[in-house]
């Protein structure tokens, strides 16, 4: 188990690879060429139905720089700060 997931309750552990899950289909997607806003706006959605909230952002950032990309040209990642989604 990850440190982080000793904090996490028993409920909270059985819904985490959720999370997991959605970010890895959104990746998935964007990287075969879904259109990263649409793709982001229904990983949002999933999320939030999966009991986590609020959500504070879910983004697409580059690499090198962090800056914002609408477009998978070059390395990327999706960006979401650790803890900033709490289950509701």
């Amino acid at each position: 188990m990850s440190s982080r997931n000793v904090h996490l309750s028993p409920s909270e552990r059985r819904v985490a690879p959720k999370l997991a899950a959605i970010l890895s289909d959104a990746a998935a997607r964007i990287a075969g060429g879904a259109p990263v806003d649409a793709t982001l706006d229904e990983a949002r959605s999933a999320i939030a139905a999966a009991g986590y909230s609020p959500i504070e952002y879910l983004e697409l950032r580059a690499e090198e720089d962090l800056a914002l990309i609408q477009t998978l040209d070059r390395p990327g990642a999706c960006s979401w700060l650790p803890g900033s989604a709490r289950r509701g």
